[in-house]
């Protein structure tokens, strides 16, 4: 397996407005960059609604990195990139592996359909909604949908989904949350997402106000239909991929 520590994997950097060819270099541009506008989506001056699905995480990427990539708003499909992410943990230095470029937009399609029959995680106490939660982060991460700034852009749509849910969560607070990710990645053959769960707990708290706590109510929960067989086996999904990974690695 051609794997690499580079988060962008075996290609190498893509194509930048900074022309920038050093991996690292580049991850703290972008960082620089997008800084100003993931302040406007989470301050709310810039609202980017949507089902977390392929085009959703379009829109976001678009914003977001539109002062880092002339290509922003892209998925690695969208661009018909056959170039794999594949890379090696940066928390222990195991192969990792993410969706094929192929697979990416039916790949988020079909999580924000398993999300839609959650409910989008309203009417959960903390406990729950941070371990489903974790479960839909791993799950988006494994997907990798572009070439750069998968990890701002989950992350913004992460603290979405935590605001429709009744909760503030501020991951630009999470100590090491890359590397939580990633052993939750490698633990995927066995679905340990402990680490990441208590990442994510420690930034989360219940959002102040009526509606917010409206949307913690039991009772939303009542509205949420129980897990088809295609929901389990989608969440499962990148649990058997990383397991063939581990053995082929």
């Amino acid at each position: 397996m051609n794997c690499t520590t580079d988060r962008f994997g075996p290609a190498g950097p893509p194509d930048n407005f900074f022309k920038i060819q050093d991996p690292f270099v580049l991850a703290f541009a972008q960082a620089v960059a997008s800084d100003f506008r993931q302040w406007e989506v989470q301050t709310s001056q810039k609202i980017i609604r949507g089902a977390y699905d392929a085009d959703h995480f379009r829109r976001m990427h678009a914003y977001l990195l539109q002062d880092t990539y002339p290509w922003a708003g892209q998925t690695r499909r969208d661009m018909s990139d056959p170039t794999l992410r594949n890379r090696n943990s940066e928390a222990t230095g195991a192969p990792l592996t993410f969706e094929k470029p192929v697979n990416v937009n039916d790949r988020l399609n079909e999580i924000s359909d398993q999300l839609k029959q959650e409910n989008e995680l309203r009417g959960l106490d903390q406990k729950k909604f941070v371990e489903r939660l974790a479960s839909y982060y791993d799950q988006y991460n494994q997907v990798a949908p572009f070439r750069g700034g998968n990890e701002a852009t989950l992350n913004m749509l992460t603290e979405q989904i935590a605001k429709g849910a009744g909760y503030d969560m501020h991951l630009e607070q999470s100590l090491h949350l890359r590397l939580h990710a990633d052993r939750a990645l490698q633990q995927g053959i066995v679905a340990d997402y402990s680490d990441l769960v208590t990442a994510l707990g420690k930034v989360t708290t219940p959002a102040q106000g009526l509606e917010a706590e409206l949307l913690r109510r039991a009772s939303l929960r009542e509205l949420t239909p129980e897990p088809t067989r295609h929901s389990h086996e989608s969440e499962h999904q990148r649990d058997m991929q990383q397991g063939r990974a581990l053995i082929t690695g």
